[in-house]
Parts: C-alpha cells; sequence; structure tokens
C-alpha cells in the first residue's frame, strides 16, 4: 500500500465509511478526531500517519506509557519502537 500523505488518506478513509453506510454524525466523530492528529503531525512536522506517529500521540495526548506500565503490560512491544525504551 502507498504510503499517503494523512490529509489524502483522511479523504479516503471518509469515502469508505460513506460507503460502508456510516451515519454523518459518526463520519464527524471521526474528523474530530482526524483534527486533532492532523493537528499533531502538523506540530511535530510528519505528513504522513506512521505506527510511530500514531503511538507519539497517544502517549502526548492520553500518556500511553504511563497507562502501560501501570497496567503492567507491554503490548505495543520495545523491539519495535526502541526510541520510547526510556518510557518504560
Amino acid at each position: 500500500m502507498t504510503n499517503l500523505p494523512f490529509q489524502e488518506l483522511t479523504k479516503r478513509l471518509e469515502k469508505e465509511l460513506y460507503r460502508l453506510h456510516y451515519t454523518k454524525a459518526s463520519v464527524m466523530q471521526y474528523r474530530r478526531m482526524w483534527r486533532r492528529i492532523a493537528s499533531f503531525l502538523e506540530q511535530e512536522g510528519i505528513d504522513h500517519f506512521t505506527e510511530e506517529a500514531a503511538i507519539s500521540f497517544l502517549d502526548e495526548q492520553y500518556n500511553f506509557f504511563e497507562l502501560e506500565n501501570s497496567r503492567g503490560t507491554d503490548t505495543i512491544g520495545h523491539q519495535r519502537f526502541p526510541n520510547y525504551q526510556n518510557a518504560w
């Protein structure tokens, strides 16, 4: 699959949601989250959505690693995200 700029990715995702008969209200919920993600990506100087960018967003917005540590879980794995080893 081609690595698309985030704006193009969200356009395609929205089209797919409508194809799958999601309601307008549901699509609006997705748009709100996409705007938050887009703002984060812009702030970080990132134009493509990657797994690493997603993890960074979750950590900044929801203290992802703190929650992982408090549960005693390691759902993403140290090997896949070596830049985040200090978070554990």
